[in-house]
This record gives structure tokens, C-alpha cells and sequence, in this order.
């Protein structure tokens, strides 16, 4: 990204993320701007947040200090994130280990008003 769409778009949030999440909230500000997000296998992207941190917060401040973003970053993006297009529908949002959703996140498809969940004697018919 070049300087001048960096600046346009606003720059780093510094007020509301000191530490992390900066780089994730500029890239969905652009993706809101109409731009695009690529992903790349051969990027890499070193942030380690302990450096970042050390020389400003104790260690009881520091976890503090990266839930508080943590949580703005969620509660911000709450809409998006609930609706993310890279993450999979039928996983869990209540946890991190990328169990199956239950109750499920995604409704039945239903075919002329009839679910082939709930179906008929032969839920196939008619379809195509």
C-alpha cells in the first residue's frame, strides 16, 4: 500500500490500538473504503507483542491493556466478524477451537418453502 491511500484511509488507529489489532482495523477500514484485501502464502509478518509492550506496562497492565483492544477490535467489527466470508459458517464462534457450531449458524436450504432437512417422503423431487 502507498503512503498517500495509508494516510487517506486514516493511518494506524493509535488511539484505540496501541499495541495490537492496528494492522487488522486498517485492512477492514480499506476493505469498507471499497478496497481489497489479498492474501498471500508467502507473506510473513512479525509482530511480537512482548517487545511492543515491555518497556510501557507491568505485566498485569499489559494483559489488561490487550483485552481492552481485544474486545474495542471485536465489539468495532462485530457485524463483520459475525459474518466473516473467509470463516467457515459451520464452525463455533463461542471458542477458538474451530468446533462445530450448535445450535447451527446456518439455516436449512429450503426448496419451494420445503427443507430437505425436514422434507417430504422424497425431498429430491422437484428440485431441478
Amino acid at each position: 500500500m502507498n503512503k498517500a491511500l495509508h494516510q487517506s484511509i486514516g493511518g494506524f488507529d493509535k488511539e484505540n490500538f496501541k499495541f495490537i489489532c492496528y494492522d487488522m482495523d486498517l485492512c477492514l477500514r480499506l476493505k469498507e473504503a471499497g478496497y481489497r484485501n489479498v492474501w498471500s502464502p508467502n507473506a510473513e509478518i512479525y509482530n511480537d507483542v512482548s517487545l511492543a509492550t515491555s518497556n510501557f506496562l507491568k505485566n498485569n497492565d499489559r494483559q489488561k491493556c490487550l483485552d481492552k483492544e481485544i474486545q474495542f477490535f471485536k465489539q468495532g467489527w462485530k457485524k463483520l466478524l459475525l459474518h466473516d466470508p473467509a470463516y467457515n459458517p459451520n464452525l463455533t464462534l463461542d471458542s477458538e477451537d474451530f468446533g462445530l457450531a450448535w445450535p447451527p449458524r446456518v439455516h436449512p436450504i429450503s426448496f419451494r418453502g420445503v427443507s430437505p432437512i425436514q422434507g417430504e417422503k422424497n425431498s429430491s423431487k422437484g428440485l431441478f
